[in-house]
């Protein structure tokens, strides 16, 4: 099974979850993609979801300077927007949608710079676009997320565990799964399947000491600089599988430990990498 095959199949499990009123799976299994491919720093709500006790919002990121720091795998990813998810498994998507992004864009406790929806409905484009643009939420941005778009993020490598967790996929489908050719018709196997800290090496090697810097800073610093920006260019560029991302997570937070003792910074790290200006 390649991965357009395993989207496939995704999809139809998400169109089962309505009618087994499984809300509440759905809400948890939107919040990992929205850690994954939007922001890490999610919380989910609590409280009589049903009943309308979250004000629409079922996840919603929290506070944290962490991004400012540039120093971890999760800091990187980290928001300083303030983000509101809403989740849906309704058929009536535009009055959910309508209703919901008007309550949360009125929320009186905290005021949000952007929304984002996932509906377990397959939404036509241009009706995706058209409810952005409709609706009017006082310098709040709407991003909709429908059924084709969550089966293509749960179809990915690094979201796998996610499809088997919430949507009990069969172990040995997820196993199955092989990485799809590229449009040149090249297998993407060495990009999705190459080990994490190979990955690392490679990128280390790659990554030239700027002229302007190999002669102001010792080289064992230097070495700790190409070490954490070898690892924040796996972590940020690549469709890592979990395994592999949660291995070099560790070893960046690690290596940023290594810097600080070391009297610099993994931010200090990026700059003379020139990949942070």
């Amino acid at each position: 099974m390649n991965t357009a095959e395993f989207s496939e199949m995704i999809d139809y499990y998400l169109s089962q979850l309505a009618s087994r009123n499984e809300h509440h799976r759905f809400e948890r299994l939107c919040t990992e993609i929205a850690r994954r491919r939007i922001a890490t720093n999610f919380l989910v709500a609590t409280g009589p979801v049903s009943a309308g006790g979250d004000g629409g919002r079922d996840a919603e990121s929290f506070e944290s300077s962490l991004p400012y720091e540039v120093s971890t795998w999760f800091s990187l990813r980290a928001t300083t927007a303030t983000v509101a998810l809403a989740c849906s498994l309704e058929k009536e998507y535009v009055k959910k949608i309508k209703s919901d992004a008007t309550r949360i864009a009125a929320s009186s406790d905290r005021r949000f710079d952007r929304i984002v929806f996932f509906s377990s409905q397959p939404i036509p484009s241009g009706k995706r676009i058209a409810l952005s643009k409709e609706l009017s939420l006082d310098g709040c941005t709407l991003a909709i997320w429908d059924r084709t778009a969550i089966s293509r993020a749960l179809s990915e490598p690094d979201l796998h565990w996610a499809a088997q967790h919430y949507l009990d996929v069969p172990a040995e489908l997820v196993e199955s799964v092989q990485p799809t050719e590229d449009p040149d018709g090249d297998a993407m196997e060495n990009i999705y399947y190459v080990p994490g800290q190979a990955l690392v090496d490679v990128i280390q090697t790659a990554l030239a000491i700027p002229k302007s810097e190999s002669s102001s800073i010792p080289i064992e610093l230097i070495e700790k600089q190409r070490r954490y920006a070898a690892l924040h260019l796996a972590l940020d560029g690549l469709p890592l599988t979990r395994q592999h991302a949660y291995e070099l997570s560790r070893k960046s937070d690690e290596a940023a430990n290594e810097l600080r003792n070391a009297g610099s910074s993994g931010a200090e790290a990026l700059r003379v990498m020139r990949l942070l200006d």
